[in-house]
């Protein structure tokens, strides 16, 4: 019956036993903190550590995409822009295909229901640029067809302004290496 009585001083007993243990543990592994830090800074002043990071390449690449836009700007020339930058309003594939048939007679755009609509239209204007400089070197690209391409409807400004740009790359993509294309 003793040890009914003795019951809340154990329980007391083993409480304050767990927090002064955290506590101790806490102020252990702050100290410890502290020195290391002191320690790495002694060790780090007169010849450097290099850390390494465990982040994936694709991660890599869009945060050094996501701090170069910051700082610089974005800038076609280091980077390319996303469809959905390219067309503010969801592009209409159905006019970009009729005017395209005026321009490029042989050239069959077929529409892919598995592509977002940005992307199609992107890919479309590349197609269509790089059959324009195949039309200007052998000769068949006129003035009447220069100011047909540029009123085209749906154009994105960036592609307008940078043809050659999007023609390089074009080239990259489809394997054109070292073609005698030129874009005038």
């Amino acid at each position: 019956m003793i040890w009914i009585l003795a019951l809340p001083s154990i329980i007391f007993g083993v409480i304050s036993l767990m927090v002064s243990l955290s506590v101790v543990f806490g102020f252990y592994k702050l100290v410890t903190g502290i020195y290391r830090r002191i320690r790495m800074y002694f060790e780090t002043r007169y010849k450097p550590q290099i850390i390494h990071l465990d982040m994936s390449e694709q991660e890599i690449k869009r945060r050094a995409r996501d701090i170069d836009n910051r700082d610089r700007g974005f800038n076609p020339y280091r980077q390319d822009y996303a469809p959905i930058e390219l067309f503010p309003k969801a592009p209409c594939l159905k006019t970009i295909r009729e005017h395209s048939r005026k321009l490029f007679p042989l050239l069959n755009l077929v529409e892919n229901q598995k592509v977002q609509a940005y992307q199609q239209a992107r890919d479309w204007f590349i197609m269509m640029l790089v059959h324009r400089a195949l039309q200007i070197e052998r000769g068949q690209w006129d003035s009447t067809k220069e100011k047909l391409w540029t009123d085209f409807p749906c154009r994105p400004k960036q592609m307008t302004e940078l043809d050659s740009v999007y023609f390089e790359k074009a080239c990259q993509d489809f394997g054109i290496y070292g073609s005698r294309l030129a874009v005038c």
